[in-house]
């Protein structure tokens, strides 16, 4: 059925999903202005229900699928699926003609100064091997930091048992965690209503705050390749794998049907639309990397993170020196260094600690420094290479607690000497060629 209406009453009700779990839902009455296709009487309301809304301090938004306003006009596209309708294709069943909702002036996005978002992956899809299926995540979600160069990561905590997004029950509003949180992907291979795109992501949030996610990926909406897609039926995990990762992180682009107010309103002037070479564009299409705008709403999240690594070459980072450096910041979030106070706290320990080591050995710090890595080369040269790799994990992560230092020495959260700490800085990575040498990579 296909018709032009609008919302009469919107209102947002606790519901069962599909799999009898408690979802937020909005239980809309619309008018039939327009019969397109199919049949209905245009005198009554039509009553329809959507995933997402508000229930007490809980919102749930749904990425992949159309939300809706009280002063919309808009053409739906559903159909049936037993005794009632559902979207057709996500997004996509929705067009909106005219109307604006209040302009977004505060982005959603996960508490902390370095967020690290763990999550894990269910690989129930019976076509696609489960390391094919994670090594897709892990390559999708570490581009968003060593391209996107900004304070959030993903670390991939393993294999999950999910294969439904999980309930309302499970967001705890009065506890959010102040650095880290989590997510579940997992494959869909019966129809479900409240998610009828090719993916869906489902953020939970308290206020602005994320809290929780979950990615759906919808095999019964497409079939999932590898490689290029070959038609309109396929769809590359990856890139929607990709995309999906910077829905969970909080960028938000227009929706396929959004009129030109409705999407300025949602993006709120934090960052442009995204073009069709962005792996944030609104329309499905094959990426294999993030782009400019991506990498421009992701720092305008968590601000800008300028590692001292090399962009390219032997020395840049590769996936396992990223996973050294997320280690480190997923530490600091452990011991709650991911804080104003907290950095500032951390910060003075160190500076009292660099003030008992010049006392004890009568060196300034920068001789202390030249000292201790001479010594450190002379022995690199007889290392083996598990050695090696055990240097280069703790320098990845010693450069990283150094840059975040000096950021901090800079915005005033301690009393370190910016000049000394960019000095440790190089002879950090001065040493990690060495070392990088040393293993012939």
């Amino acid at each position: 059925m296909i018709f032009q209406g609008k919302v009469n009453t919107l209102t947002y009700a606790l519901g069962n999903n599909a799999h009898g779990k408690p979802m937020i839902y909005t239980d809309l009455s619309l008018q039939v202005d327009d019969l397109l296709r199919g049949q209905v009487d245009k005198t009554l309301p039509f009553e329809f229900r959507t995933i997402g809304g508000v229930y007490q301090d809980k919102t749930l938004e749904v990425k992949g699928m159309p939300d809706f306003s009280s002063d919309e006009t808009f053409i739906v596209f559903l159909k049936k699926q037993g005794e009632s309708y559902s979207l057709v294709r996500g997004e996509m069943g929705k067009i909106s003609i005219s109307g604006t909702r209040p302009t977004v002036t505060e982005k959603s996005k996960w508490n902390g100064l370095n967020p690290v978002v763990k999550y894990s992956i269910n690989p129930n899809i019976s076509y696609l091997s489960a390391s094919n299926v994670e090594q897709s995540a892990k390559s999708s979600s570490l581009q968003w930091f060593s391209f996107g160069k900004a304070n959030f990561a993903y670390s991939q905590s393993g294999t999950g048992d999910e294969t439904s997004p999980r309930d309302v029950n499970t967001v705890n509003c009065s506890n959010v965690a102040l650095s880290s949180g989590n997510a579940e992907i997992f494959f869909s291979e019966n129809f479900d209503s409240d998610c009828t795109g090719n993916s869906c992501v489902f953020l939970w949030k308290c206020g602005n705050t994320i809290v929780q996610s979950d990615m759906q990926l919808n095999s019964v909406a497409t079939r999932w390749t590898l490689l290029a897609p070959t038609d309109s039926s396929e769809t590359n995990l990856q890139s929607e794998l990709l995309h999906d990762f910077g829905h969970i992180a909080g960028i938000e682009h227009c929706k396929i049907g959004d009129t030109t107010s409705i999407c300025s309103a949602r993006l709120g002037g934090f960052w442009e639309d995204f073009k069709q070479t962005d792996a944030m564009y609104r329309f499905p299409s094959f990426k294999e990397k993030i782009a400019a705008n991506d990498i421009q709403a992701i720092q305008i999240l968590y601000g800008t993170l300028n590692l001292p690594f090399p962009s390219e070459g032997k020395y840049a980072l590769n996936e396992e020196d990223i996973g050294d450096v997320i280690g480190q910041i997923e530490m600091e979030a452990t011991v709650g260094a991911n804080s104003v106070e907290n950095r500032k706290q951390y910060g003075s320990y160190v500076a009292n600690l660099v003030q008992y080591s010049q006392r004890r050995t009568g060196q300034n710090l920068r001789q202390q420094y030249d000292d201790f890595f001479d010594l450190a080369k002379r022995q690199t040269a007889g290392f083996s290479q598990e050695q090696l790799r055990f240097q280069l994990q703790y320098l990845n992560m010693g450069i990283y607690n150094g840059l975040k230092l000096k950021e901090d020495a800079t915005k005033g959260y301690n009393t370190l000497d910016p000049t000394l700490l960019d000095y440790m800085l190089q002879k950090h990575l001065e040493l990690r060629r060495s070392t990088i040498d040393g293993m012939g990579r």
